[in-house]
């Protein structure tokens, strides 16, 4: 599992430490993909979380979600999470927006710093990483949880059985993540088994479809340790 870590990291890290420019482009690339913001709140309603609530937002790129999700939700806190290059970029660009975003450079792979947050969000985060590899970074997120942290997953929900009937771009992403990062779409047996492997105590307590603007399988899982 420390290879392929190891492997992980150096493939994002690239982009920031040896290519700077293009690690620029890539965080940039990142802001439109997937259709972030209607799609994130039309899964979660984080209008309903309590105020003052903490949000922090792990793997957070430059803060676009955040960002979108602070612009409607004034009651919210939020810590974007993410490598040097990103969060210099998310710095820049909401440096004169007076949301409530603090910025912190921080690995995933490491221990979470951010002790007793409401929540520890993870948008497209963990399809890039295989079982055990995404096990690690849950794992380094249980020592930071208090009685009333939970755990978002945004991601896909892959059918049980691809046929006819599944979406093309699951397909598609589900070859590209195993090409890529040795990962996978998952269904959500095998996100359930991910966050068992994690800890025998989390327990997925919800999966939020949401609303008519969610876009193909993404939903919201939501983790608590029970």
């Amino acid at each position: 599992m420390i290879n392929q870590i190891q492997a992980d990291l150096e493939s994002f890290e690239y982009f920031y430490q040896k290519d700077p420019d293009r690690g620029r482009r890539f965080s940039l690339g990142m802001t439109p993909h997937t259709g972030s913001y209607a799609s994130s709140m039309a899964l979660y309603p984080f209008k309903d979380l309590p105020s003052g609530a903490l949000i922090v937002d792990v793997g957070g790129g430059s803060g676009h979600v955040s960002g979108a999700i602070a612009t409607a939700n004034h009651h919210l806190k939020f810590i974007v999470q993410d490598f040097e290059g990103p969060i210099s970029i998310g710095k820049s660009t909401y440096k004169d927006s007076g949301l409530p975003i603090e910025w912190q450079v921080h690995n995933a792979f490491d221990p979470q710093p951010v002790k007793g947050a409401d929540v520890y969000f993870m948008r497209r985060v963990l399809h890039d990483h295989s079982d055990s590899v995404g096990a690690n970074v849950l794992r380094n997120i249980v020592g930071a949880m208090d009685t009333k942290s939970r755990i978002l997953i945004e991601d896909m929900i892959a059918p049980d059985l691809y046929g006819e009937d599944s979406e093309w771009f699951i397909n598609h992403a589900d070859i590209v993540m195993m090409m890529m990062h040795n990962a996978k779409e998952r269904t959500l047996a095998q996100w359930e088994l991910l966050a068992k492997k994690a800890n025998e105590k989390f327990k997925i307590v919800k999966v939020w479809k949401g609303n008519e603007e969610a876009r193909g399988n993404s939903a919201i899982i939501e983790i608590i340790l029970s």
